[in-house]
C-alpha cells in the first residue's frame, strides 16, 4: 500500500519553486527547482529524498512542460 506523501511549496514570479516534502515518517526533505525545471533536494537520508523523486517529477512536469 502506497503512503502520502505531504507538499508544501512557494511559486516564485521568476518561475522557481522551493517547497518540503513530509514524508509518512514524518521525516522532511527540501527542494527547490530553477526556472528550467532543473531540481535540487536535501535534508533527509539518501533512501527517503529517492522516495520523493517521483513526486518531484510530477510536479516539474505539472508546471514547466504541459501544454497550454
Amino acid at each position: 500500500m502506497s503512503q502520502r506523501i505531504k507538499t508544501d511549496m512557494k511559486f516564485h514570479t521568476d518561475k522557481t519553486i522551493e517547497g518540503t516534502f513530509v514524508l509518512p515518517d514524518t521525516t522532511t526533505t527540501k527542494f527547490y527547482v530553477d526556472s528550467d525545471g532543473n531540481w535540487h533536494q536535501w535534508g533527509n537520508s539518501d533512501e527517503n529524498l529517492k522516495k520523493t523523486i517521483k513526486e518531484l517529477t510530477k510536479l516539474i512536469q505539472l508546471f514547466y512542460y504541459a501544454d497550454n
